[in-house]
C-alpha cells in the first residue's frame, strides 16, 4: 500500500518483496490518530493525521461506488503525486525500500506459488523451470513506477532489506526525533520457504532477466550484478545516487 503522514510530512512508496508491509506497519502509527490499532489487513483510512492505503483487501464497495480515491499497495508515484497535490508532494519526504534483486526474485516466486495455492515441485529442476517462467512473465515495472516519475527516481530515503532495522531506525529518528523503533511486525507468513541457496535458482538467462528488469536497483545501489557474487557488507552499501 502507500502511506502519507501529514503530521510528520512523509510518504511511503511500496516496492515488491522488500519487507514493504513490515515497514509500512512500523510507520503507520504516524499516519493515523493516536491509539489506532494497526492490523496487517486494512481498508484505506483517511484522517487529519494522514492516509493509510488499503492492504490485503479490495476497495470498499460503497467508497468505490461514490468515487472515492483508491489508495492501494504499490501505487505509482505519479498517481500518489496527483492525488496528494504538488505542494505536499514537494514538501514531504519520500521513503521506500530495496532488496538484492536476485533474492527478491526468489521471494516473489514463492509468494506467487502461495497466492495461487500451488505446491512446490518435488524436483528442483522443475522449480527452476517454473521460476524461469515466472520471471519471463513478471511485470517488472511495478516497483519502478512506485519509485520513479518521468524516469527519475523520486525517493529521498531508503530502507535496505539487508539492513532493515538499522535503516528504519534512522528514518524514524528523522521523521520523529526522539522516538525509538519498536519491535518490527512479522507479516505475510506462507508455508512456502526457499529450499536452496539463491544462486541455485539462476542460469545465464534468468540472471539477465533480473538485471534488465531491476536495472534501476543495480544502478543506484551497490548490489552484486550476479547471484554468484557475495553480498556486500553494510559499510560497502553506498548511499544511493539520485
Amino acid at each position: 500500500m502507500v502511506l502519507v503522514s501529514h503530521a510528520r510530512q512523509f510518504i511511503f512508496l511500496k516496492t515488491q518483496k522488500t519487507a514493504g508491509t513490515t515497514i509500512e506497519m512500523a510507520l503507520e502509527p504516524y499516519c493515523r490518530p493516536k491509539n489506532s490499532i494497526v492490523t496487517e489487513k486494512t481498508q484505506a483510512k483517511h484522517s487529519r493525521v494522514g492516509i493509510v492505503g488499503r492492504r490485503l483487501c479490495e476497495q470498499n464497495k460503497l467508497k468505490k461506488l461514490l468515487g472515492f480515491a483508491d489508495w492501494y499497495s504499490h501505487m505509482p508515484a505519479a498517481t500518489v503525486r496527483e492525488l496528494l497535490g504538488d505542494k505536499r508532494w514537494r514538501q514531504y519526504r519520500k521513503i521506500s525500500s530495496v532488496r538484492n534483486p536476485f533474492d527478491a526474485a526468489v521471494s516473489l516466486f514463492y509468494w506467487r506459488l502461495a497466492q495461487q495455492n500451488k505446491s512446490v515441485p518435488t524436483e528442483f529442476s522443475e522449480v527452476r523451470q517454473e521460476f524461469k517462467q515466472m520471471l519471463r512473465a513478471n511485470d517488472w515495472s511495478v516497483s519502478y513506477r512506485a519509485t520513479h516519475i518521468d524516469d527519475r527516481m523520486v525517493i529521498d530515503d531508503v530502507v535496505r532489506f539487508e539492513n532493515l532495522e538499522n535503516d528504519l531506525a534512522k528514518i524514524v529518528e528523522k521523521i520523529a526525533p526522539g522516538d525509538k523503533l519498536l519491535n518490527l511486525p512479522v507479516t505475510k507468513k506462507t508455508s512456502h520457504k526457499k529450499i536452496r541457496p539463491t544462486i541455485d535458482y539462476f542460469d545465464d538467462e534468468t540472471i539477465g532477466i533480473v538485471r534488465k528488469g531491476a536495472d534501476w536497483v543495480f544502478e543506484h545501489f551497490s548490489y552484486p550484478l550476479s547471484p554468484t557474487e557475495p553480498a556486500k557488507s553494510d559499510t560497502e552499501l553506498r548511499k544511493f545516487a539520485k
